[in-house]
């Protein structure tokens, strides 16, 4: 079982631009959407065998029920240079997602030059919480921005990541806050 820390590095580093990945943690998930993805010909509702649900625009590639720590993946494109994506893993027995969005931090800080994490909602209910972040990070190669999303439920949490490099994110922004906006219980 990995630790919450190594689930979240994994997390991040395939859902990061390319230029901001490990190159085969990347490849390979981009390879399982090429072999086994489908494309949404219009946009659909996710609901997540973990009791929540996100709203995915036509128009994404995507895969659920992937092996490993990906509960869902979703590209807008399959090209590997500066794909907009959405990434969700569920980690087993986390339990509190304060201490999940410090680990994200510090893995997220460690080798970036400038950091951006600003909480943006919580909400409560049926003994589930969900925290939504806003982030954006800086390396030599460029900017990341997109949104993280913690949902706690009983036996564990998952972790929603949607972002893009900046040219990305500037073009997908109101894409992307409605996926945002859209994750709710079920």
């Amino acid at each position: 079982m990995y630790s919450l820390k190594n689930y979240l590095l994994i997390l991040l580093l395939a859902m990061a631009p390319a230029c901001f990945a490990e190159k085969q943690v990347r490849n390979d998930l981009l390879q399982l959407l090429d072999k086994n993805g489908r494309l949404a010909q219009q946009a659909f509702i996710y609901k997540s065998a973990h009791n929540y649900q996100i709203w995915i625009p036509a128009g994404y590639t995507y895969a659920s029920q992937l092996p490993g720590q990906f509960e869902f993946v979703a590209v807008k494109d399959l090209d590997g240079i500066a794909t907009p994506g959405v990434a969700a893993s569920f980690v087993p027995g986390a339990k509190d997602f304060r201490t999940a969005a410090r680990t994200t931090r510090d893995v997220w800080l460690s080798g970036n030059k400038t950091n951006v994490l600003e909480p943006i909602s919580d909400q409560e209910e049926n003994n589930a919480e969900i925290q939504r972040f806003r982030m954006s990070s800086t390396r030599d190669a460029g900017k990341v921005k997109g949104f993280w999303v913690f949902i706690k439920r009983p036996g564990g949490m998952s972790v929603v990541i949607i972002s893009g490099n900046l040219a990305v994110y500037d073009e997908n922004q109101a894409e992307f806050e409605k996926m945002v906006a859209s994750i709710t219980l079920h």
